[in-house]
């Protein structure tokens, strides 16, 4: 019995040795991928949004449709997306892919969100740069004023 259980405490130190080694090793690749991407190239591109509108204090429901220089650009090397950012005063409730030229997005525009012109970026991780599409739409005030 004292055998395994010395054998056990070894074998849970060379595994802790083992995990802690990969974990350490994987988080040095992390660290270094931070740095390509920190490095990447940044690559820009369009699309449009429908309706190019929202007013404060309402859910809208938004289709972005990609230029067909992203889609030309996706079709030389695939990319994922990173973030949907739609700006200050705006919540992304949920989104999903509308084949692949499109993304439907639904948003929560604050009642508190400013007024003007807005430009929502998506952004795609590609291996050696990162894409950026932007597009634009409108905050407008509230009809309940």
């Amino acid at each position: 019995m004292i055998h395994v259980s010395v054998h056990y405490r070894c074998s849970f130190m060379v595994f802790t040795w083992v995990c802690s080694s990969m974990f350490l090793s994987s988080c040095g690749d992390a660290l270094s991928s931070l740095e390509g991407v920190k490095n990447a190239q940044l690559e820009q591109f369009t699309m449009s949004i429908v309706p190019d509108f929202a007013r404060r204090g309402e859910i809208q429901n938004f289709t972005m449709t990609f230029d067909n220089a992203f889609i030309d650009r996706l079709a030389e090397q695939p990319a994922y997306l990173s973030e949907i950012r739609f700006g200050q005063g705006t919540s992304l409730r949920s989104f999903t892919m509308d084949g692949a030229d499109s993304i439907c997005a639904e948003v929560l525009i604050s009642p508190l969100a400013e007024e003007g012109k807005r430009q929502p970026t998506l952004l795609f991780a590609a291996d050696e740069s990162e894409l950026q599409v932007v597009g634009s739409f409108w905050v407008l005030p509230s009809l309940s004023q």
